[in-house]
């Protein structure tokens, strides 16, 4: 199924994110291990800004940053069926062989997790069958932008 988005203002762009993210909550998708999120579009498309979006919907505290650096960022939820939303940033990595440093295997089998994965489409192969992709894509002006949402396998 695909969901198509555009929105012409932040506002807007934080309603759709908790909009997506209520959805999820009223109805979790049934996976066996982690919901994983990939999520795609040019840099400053506004892919760290949705994950802080959904990360606060679900229930996060504190500050959700970019782990673009440190690759993977992990936060505790207090809302929906998840207990952990991991964080994954793999813009710079250039094989799926990178994930297993960063413990992938564990947090993609982990049950209890949501997975958000900035730059998703490069590491495509490792990404579960049952998945949402999300595609950013910027407009004319730095609040436009259209989101496409896939829902694969759910």
């Amino acid at each position: 199924m695909q969901v198509r988005i555009a929105t012409t203002k932040r506002s807007d762009f934080t309603k759709a994110v908790r909009v997506f993210s209520d959805a999820l909550l009223e109805r979790a998708p049934n996976v066996k291990g982690a919901l994983v999120i990939s999520l795609n579009g040019e840099l400053g498309a506004g892919k760290t800004t949705f994950v802080q979006e959904f990360a606060r919907t679900l229930g996060a505290r504190g500050r959700v940053l970019s782990p673009t650096f440190i690759v993977t960022r992990s936060h505790e939820l207090t809302n929906g069926p998840w207990d952990i939303l991991h964080h994954v940033d793999v813009y710079r990595f250039e094989s799926t062989a990178e994930l297993d440093p960063i413990g992938w295997k564990e947090m993609v089998s982990d049950p209890r997790a949501v997975m958000c994965v900035e730059w998703g489409s490069k590491i495509k192969a490792a990404l579960p069958k049952k998945r949402i992709d999300i595609l950013i894509d910027g407009g004319e002006k730095p609040a436009h932008r259209k989101l496409t949402f896939n829902f694969y396998g759910l």
